[in-house]
């Protein structure tokens, strides 16, 4: 009888041999102790732009949409022809490539070239009368109406607390005679320029000779209603009449140190009314030529005038 031991080692099992696995050239970063795959990368901006561009393919205009888009290219180019033709002006006209990307980018452009083409569009005012009239576009009329109005709120903020005081005169009150009397009785007299910030501006096109002249009146009003405008206004006027008192104190030998340090410790608004109430007192000053045997005592009231206005307006009268 066999032994079941030798049996055993006779027929031994034999194991299967071990696979080997290849280790990865990099190491795997795993999370939970398990291996993962290594990421691929993706370019999305290439995914995007070919997105984009089956989009740019797909959209096609049909024949309807394509009637519809030449009719109104052929109505902007005959517009502006008309416009150049009968006012001298180039307009542009919508443009747009031969090709859409979507049906909203089409609509878009159809809606500017029906706004375009409306007959509310491009309209033009004639400026001036007989053979020196020309025509500008109606908003740039609108536009220079629009200044006007800046102009004037910036004008009576200028010069509100100043249009009711009396004039001074010869460093003397002027009962019964304001500022706002003063400047419309110069604004008559040929030459006067004294008082033309004070005045309203207006704008009649009938009157206008030229396109050059429309052009400076826009300009002008374009500076004097910004409120940067008077504020400088306001400092010229200011420095202006220092520089003025300095040469005619050296012209004149008459020392006016003193004068000079009050009229530089005023407040800037208490020197704007001064400059309008005492309007003949300061042109004397602006104005004064030594062309006299008097000069010199002529200078000396000029200086006492002006330090007698200077005490009015500090008193509040």
């Amino acid at each position: 009888m066999s032994n079941p031991d030798d049996l055993i080692k006779k027929h031994k099992i034999k194991k299967p041999a071990k696979r080997k696995i290849k280790r990865p050239s990099e190491p795997i970063s795993t999370a939970k102790g398990r291996r993962s795959r290594p990421e691929t990368s993706v370019n999305s901006s290439k995914i995007r732009k070919s997105r984009t561009q089956n989009a740019t393919e797909n959209f096609k205009l049909n024949k309807q949409q394509q009637a519809e888009l030449t009719k109104l290219r052929k109505r902007a180019s005959s517009k502006q022809s008309r416009i150049k033709k009968r006012y001298g002006y180039d307009i542009q006209r919508p443009v747009h490539g031969r090709s859409f990307a979507t049906d909203q980018e089409y609509q878009q452009f159809i809606r500017q070239l029906q706004d375009d083409t409306s007959r509310e569009s491009h309209k033009f005012q004639k400026i001036g009368t007989g053979d020196s009239s020309f025509f500008v576009p109606s908003e740039e009329i609108q536009g220079i109406n629009d200044l006007l109005k800046k102009y004037e709120n910036e004008r009576m903020k200028f010069y509100k607390n100043v249009a009711d005081k009396d004039i001074i005169a010869g460093g003397q009150l002027q009962p019964d005679n304001t500022v706002l009397l003063r400047a419309m009785m110069k604004k008559e007299t040929p030459g006067s320029t004294f008082y033309d910030l004070l005045h309203k501006q207006t704008f009649e096109p009938k009157e206008i000779k030229s396109i050059d002249e429309f052009n400076r009146i826009k300009s002008r009003l374009e500076r004097q209603s910004k409120p940067e405008y008077w504020q400088w206004r306001q400092e010229v006027m200011y420095n202006n009449f220092i520089e003025s008192l300095q040469k005619l104190s050296e012209r004149s030998n008459v020392g006016s140190g003193k004068l000079q340090e009050m009229i530089r410790s005023m407040p800037k608004d208490k020197f704007l009314e001064m400059y309008y109430r005492a309007e003949s007192d300061l042109s004397s000053v602006f104005n004064n030529t030594p062309d006299s045997m008097e000069f010199f005592e002529s200078v000396i009231d000029i200086f006492n005038n002006v330090a007698n206005a200077y005490s009015i307006v500090m008193s509040g009268r």
